[in-house]
């Protein structure tokens, strides 16, 4: 259960927090809007593709896939696919 919740904060498809009124308890709501949004991803990857070229495609399906990352680690995994996509 702990592996799932922390999958969905860090896909932005959940939040938490503690509310110290009831003895810290933690509250986890959803993000509907952003569940919903998911959807459209196979969309927003293809505009991408379109308007950008196929590293802008790598780039976007990588955050669309991690929720959050830093640039390096974007940076990282686009240069790795190009590598294999090259070989």
């Amino acid at each position: 259960m702990k592996e799932a919740l922390a999958i969905l904060i860090i896909q932005n498809m959940a939040s938490f927090r503690v509310n110290a009124k009831a003895g810290d308890v933690r509250e986890y709501s959803c993000n509907i809007g952003n569940v919903v949004s998911r959807i459209r991803f196979e969309k927003y990857i293809l505009c991408a593709k379109k308007r950008h070229g196929d590293i802008a495609e790598l780039i976007v399906n990588e955050l669309l896939l991690h929720g959050q990352a830093i640039v390096n680690q974007i940076g990282d995994s686009v240069i790795e696919k190009l590598g294999t996509q090259g070989e």
